[in-house]
C-alpha cells in the first residue's frame, strides 16, 4: 500500500512490542512498504520505541494521538520460559494488557488491528479440541477470543495471527531448534523430545507475512503463521549431520498440534510465501549462532513451542 492509496494521507502503523523479536524486523518490512511506525515497548532502551506499559491508561490517549491506520499487537510476556513464577503477571499484561490495546484501538476508530497469537494456544489435545498447553498459551488463546468479540463489534479489520515457532538471528530466548544448535556447537549431544512436534518459521518469512496485512483491506477472522511442521527428531538429526555431533533422543511430553496449522490463507491474503527452508534456516540459525559464541550470553531457560520469546516486561513481546 502507498500513500497515494490513501490520497496522499501519511500511513500510520502502531506495533506494540517493536523492540521484540518480531517486532524489530516487522518494523523494517513495514517502512520498507513506505509505513510510518511508532514502536510501543516498556522497558526498552530502544530509541524508536515510545516506553509503555501496554496496560496503562497512556496507551488510549496515545493511541488517539496517532490515530493509526493499522495495530499490530505483538507486545506481551512471551512463551512460558519467562515469568513462569509469577503467574498473575502473565494474566495482567497477556489478558488485561491486550484486552486495554484493543479497547483503545476501537476507542480512536482503528480501521485494522493485527493480534499476535501463537500456535501454542493449540499444542496438545484432539483434532477437534485442541488445547492450551501452558498459562501462557492460555492467554494467547484468550487474546483470540476478545479479538473475535471486537471483530463482531466492529467489522473484519480484527484478526489473529497464530504464529509459528519463530526462529533466526535476533533470538533471545529459548526455543528448541536454538537450543539444539548451542548444545552441537558446544560439542555436545543434541538432546530432543521424540514425541514433539515443531510449527516452524523463519523470522524475516514471519515479519514478511505479518506485514503484508497492511496492504489488506478486510480480514478473516483468523490466519496461520507457520511454514513447516516438523517432528524434533527431524530437526536434531538436521543439525547432528551439519555439526557432526551425536543425538540423544528422550521420550518426553507429547506436543503434536493435533489440529495441524494451515497457512494457505495468509498466502493468498498477502501474495507473501515463505522462502526459509528448514534446512535453510537452520544453517543460517547455525552460522549466526558461531558468531554469536565469542560475546555468548545463555538464552532463558525452557523449551518454547511456537512461542516468540522476548525479554520481560509489559511491552516487548516476540522479541
Amino acid at each position: 500500500m502507498s500513500e497515494q492509496q490513501k490520497g496522499g494521507h501519511e500511513l500510520i502503523a502502531i506495533v506494540t512490542g517493536e523492540s521484540g523479536f518480531i517486532g524489530r524486523v516487522l518494523r523494517r518490512e513495514l517502512e520498507a512498504a513506505g509505513w510510518t511506525v511508532h514502536g510501543l515497548s516498556a522497558g526498552s532502551s530502544d530509541l524508536n520505541a515510545v516506553d509503555i506499559d501496554i496496560c496503562s491508561s497512556d496507551v488510549e490517549e496515545l493511541f488517539r494521538d496517532l490515530a493509526p491506520d493499522i495495530v499490530f499487537h505483538l507486545a506481551g510476556i512471551s512463551g512460558p520460559m519467562l515469568a513462569a513464577d509469577q503467574p498473575t503477571e502473565i494474566v495482567r499484561v497477556n489478558c488485561e494488557g491486550t484486552a486495554n490495546v484493543l479497547e483503545s484501538a476501537a476507542r480512536a476508530k482503528t480501521p485494522r488491528v493485527v493480534y499476535a497469537a501463537s500456535v501454542s494456544a493449540y499444542a496438545v489435545g484432539t483434532t477437534t479440541r485442541p488445547e492450551p498447553d501452558s498459562l501462557y498459551a492460555t492467554t494467547k488463546k484468550y487474546g483470540e477470543i476478545l479479538i473475535d468479540l471486537y471483530r463482531r463489534r466492529l467489522g473484519n479489520g480484527y484478526t489473529s495471527v497464530r504464529v509459528g515457532s519463530v526462529y533466526g538471528p535476533g533470538r533471545q530466548t529459548s526455543n528448541p531448534i536454538h537450543t539444539m544448535i548451542d548444545d552441537g556447537l558446544r560439542g555436545r549431544p543434541v538432546r530432543f523430545n521424540v514425541n514433539e512436534y515443531e510449527p516452524v518459521i523463519w523470522i524475516d518469512d514471519c515479519a514478511r507475512l505479518l506485514a503484508g496485512l497492511s496492504a489488506v483491506p478486510h480480514y478473516e477472522s483468523a490466519y496461520d503463521a507457520v511454514a513447516e511442521m516438523v517432528g524434533h527428531t527431524e530437526i536434531a538429526y538436521r543439525i547432528s549431520s551439519l555439526l557432526g555431533v551425536p543425538t540423544e533422543p528422550y521420550e518426553g511430553k507429547r506436543v503434536d498440534y493435533p489440529a495441524g496449522f494451515d497457512s494457505s490463507a495468509l498466502v493468498k491474503a498477502t501474495t507473501v510465501i515463505p522462502e526459509v527452508t528448514l534446512q535453510d534456516g537452520i544453517e543460517r540459525a547455525i552460522r549466526w549462532r558461531k558468531a554469536e559464541l565469542d560475546t555468548y550470553t545463555p538464552i532463558a531457560n525452557g523449551t518454547d513451542h511456537g512461542r516468540d520469546g522476548s525479554k520481560l516486561n509489559a511491552g516487548a513481546n516476540h522479541d
